[in-house]
């Protein structure tokens, strides 16, 4: 069955994320955050879908976009899904 794992940095970056929404609109950081949760959803049946992250150049790192962010996740260990990171298009994945 597959299965879908954020790491604990994906989750300290939706975090920031929702704090950083939040200080201008509650709303919007709830509906920011459900939205990230709602767009991996498609990878469970689509787990390929992401382009492969130009920085590292391994076709088992990929990303979705959503907004101007970046969800990073690894496929290598398929059926599971683990999302690394959810950065801002401004930042490099490190």
């Amino acid at each position: 069955m597959e299965k879908i794992i954020w790491s604990e940095l994906a989750l300290d970056d939706l975090q920031e994320i929702y704090d950083f929404i939040w200080l201008d609109s509650k709303f919007y950081a709830d509906k920011t955050q459900d939205a990230f949760f709602e767009r991996v959803e498609i990878l469970l049946s689509q787990p390929h879908i992401g382009r492969i992250v130009p920085e590292r150049n391994d076709p088992n790192i990929r990303e979705i976009l959503i907004g101007n962010y970046r969800i990073m996740y690894f496929i290598g260990n398929l059926p599971n899904i683990i999302i690394y990171r959810v950065v801002h298009f401004s930042r490099l994945f490190s």
